[in-house]
């Protein structure tokens, strides 16, 4: 259901709990409640941040598989954490460089058999994912 909202994970929702009280309670002076939360605190970002490159492998594993499935599932685990984003960008950019070289070389390898149609049809495959990167970074850049 693409006009639902996604639904936070259970990890994610324990986190942003633990972070709050530890904010309320660094505001009303309760050093003690801060340094009880803190380990917990601690402990839910390090699964979260787990839950989040193990969902990220998941999607570059299946790049080739499903592309439209993997870009949901990366913007999914994109997380606040910057390293996580740049870790995630860096692994999908990675893995479509890859399969645009791919395209490329076999457009090259059907041009020179003279095989125009399989040459058209990767060159038309290379052509839409430019597109598609162009037009994502366009909509990243206007958030």
């Amino acid at each position: 259901m693409e006009g639902t909202p996604k639904q936070p994970s259970p990890e994610k929702i324990q986190h942003d709990n633990l972070a709050k009280q530890i904010t309320l309670a660094k505001a009303t002076g309760k050093n003690d409640l801060v340094k009880k939360l803190t380990p917990a605190y601690k402990a839910a970002r390090q699964k979260l941040e787990a839950k989040e490159i193990k969902d990220t492998k998941t999607a570059v594993a299946n790049i080739t598989k499903n592309p439209k499935e993997v870009s949901k599932i990366a913007d999914e685990t994109v997380g606040e954490e910057e390293d996580n984003e740049q870790l995630a960008s860096y692994r999908l950019n990675k893995n479509m460089i890859k399969k645009e070289s791919t395209q490329i070389a076999n457009f090259l390898k059907a041009i020179s058999q003279k095989n125009y149609a399989q040459a058209d049809k990767y060159l038309q495959g290379t052509v839409e994912s430019k597109l598609r990167a162009s037009i994502n970074k366009a909509i990243k850049n206007s958030k």
